[in-house]
């Protein structure tokens, strides 16, 4: 099946058990706006975990960012039909 918006084929991914972080979203769906979708998900009784990911730059900085994953156990299992 085809995802109709962003929203669908962010769920798509994460029902796929794959972790999701702006670049991925932005480059799989299109998506500028992942943690708005994911607080949207949360809304609509989604069980996401949130987990920051430490990364250095090339030029030798340090930085974080958020990479979110669909809690598959604790998601009501009509949520994930």
């Amino acid at each position: 099946m085809k995802p109709k918006s962003q929203k669908e084929a962010l769920m798509l991914l994460l029902k796929k058990g794959q972790p999701i972080n702006w670049i991925k979203a932005f480059t799989a769906t299109g998506c500028s706006k992942l943690s708005t979708r994911v607080a949207e998900f949360i809304q609509q009784g989604y069980k996401i975990k949130k987990e920051r990911v430490n990364f250095t730059t090339r030029y030798k900085t340090h930085g974080t960012y958020v990479e979110y994953t669909l809690d598959v156990k604790k998601t009501p299992k009509k949520l994930l039909k």
